[in-house]
């Protein structure tokens, strides 16, 4: 068997892998095209060199992985970052170290790329010994159908099919919502409205305020000009057919609502109006570089917490740092004080106390948040 790095050409190689590595654990009729459609359906980029293979002896794919590295720019600032997905292996070869090959090349492409972290969603204990650890909070949002009576649709919002004239508007909405942009225009629409995914746009008196894309019951993204009509908009949600509602524990029905935990401001009119309010983990991390993903981290928590002059020292994988706040920039150290706040055993488990994993601690600077989209996870 044979590593390489894939190419254009092997694009529907690498769907006939993925589909039949991932099919036996999914519903019947399941596709990674409609399932990833940004990556395997996407009619403006080939993603195809994004991804390792493995080649039996007839040149067949037996596993493959995809390793997406990205860009965050905050300040002028560049952070490079990689989403993993797709991480598969065709049953009959399975057990025979193919995952394990694909993860090394992925790592050796992150260091060689000096990339500052890398992420991925899947089970938790098959990716820690790779260097993966559970982190990041996602808020996710429960509306029951009964809402409908008192949540008011203040502003007389509708929300209809999106149209091809709307592209712009709903992209600079997009952009107003964003810490960090991560799709561009030509490739936004792909994320939102697919086989799996409706896209709809938000209207007050002729004026697009807003969009929402819909997966079942469940409310992927929305983001609007202004989040005073966020609540008309969910009341218009509850009192429409858009949504097909899921039924709960409690015998009503409900829907869910997405949304990151950095997008503050949408956040806290949630709190106002949602039933219930979950924090989910959703994403393992891999730090290649420490240093450089506190700062990310501070630069992306800047403005949305107080943050006061204070220093803590940490013991890490048996080095002692000191991460200091002064005059609202970011400093750490590595010094040989032997007086520490706490001790962790590498950086796995570090990262995952300072993305908030720990809600509760004694710490005047972390938890520092970070979140996707649900839209733009690979």
């Amino acid at each position: 068997m044979e590593l390489r790095k894939c190419q254009n050409a092997d694009k529907q190689k690498i769907i006939d892998v993925v589909n039949k590595s991932f099919a036996p654990d999914r519903k019947k009729g399941f596709t990674i095209k409609t399932s990833v459609p940004q990556i395997y359906d996407n009619k403006n980029f080939d993603f195809s060199g994004i991804h390792f293979a493995i080649d039996d002896n007839n040149k067949q794919f037996v596993a493959v992985v995809g390793n997406l590295i990205s860009d965050i720019c905050i300040n002028d600032k560049i952070y490079k970052f990689s989403r993993i997905g797709s991480v598969g292996t065709i049953p009959s070869y399975r057990g025979k170290g193919c995952m394990k090959q694909l993860m090394n090349a992925v790592n050796e492409e992150n260091v060689e790329k000096k990339v500052v972290f890398s992420m991925l969603c899947g089970k938790r204990n098959r990716y820690k010994n790779f260097g993966y650890e559970r982190a990041s909070l996602t808020c996710c949002y429960t509306f029951d159908k009964d809402q409908k009576s008192y949540l008011k649709n203040t502003y007389n919002i509708i929300i209809r099919d999106f149209k091809n004239d709307d592209l712009d508007f709903l992209y600079d909405i997009y952009k107003l919502n964003q810490k960090f942009v991560l799709r561009d225009k030509e490739n936004f629409e792909v994320h939102l409205n697919n086989f799996k995914s409706k896209l709809y746009s938000i209207v007050e008196n002729d004026t697009i305020v807003g969009y929402i894309s819909v997966k079942g019951s469940t409310i992927k993204e929305i983001n609007l000009s202004d989040n005073k009509y966020l609540e008309s908009s969910i009341s218009f949600v509850l009192n429409s057919d858009i949504m097909d509602f899921d039924i709960n524990q409690y015998n009503n029905q409900t829907i869910q609502v997405c949304a990151s935990i950095l997008n503050r401001n949408q956040c806290i009119e949630f709190n106002k109006i949602a039933e219930y309010k979950s924090l989910v983990e959703e994403y393992s991390f891999k730090v290649y570089d420490l240093k450089q993903f506190i700062e990310m981290l501070f630069l992306i928590n800047k403005y949305n917490k107080e943050l006061q002059d204070v220093e803590e020292i940490y013991k890490i994988d048996n080095k002692i740092y000191k991460v200091a706040i002064k005059n609202k920039q970011l400093y750490i150290l590595q010094t040989n004080n032997e007086e520490y706040l706490r001790s962790f055993k590498n950086n796995g488990e570090f990262i995952s106390f300072v993305m908030g994993s720990e809600l509760y601690n004694n710490s005047k600077i972390f938890p520092l948040y970070f979140d996707l989209n649900a839209i733009d996870n690979f």
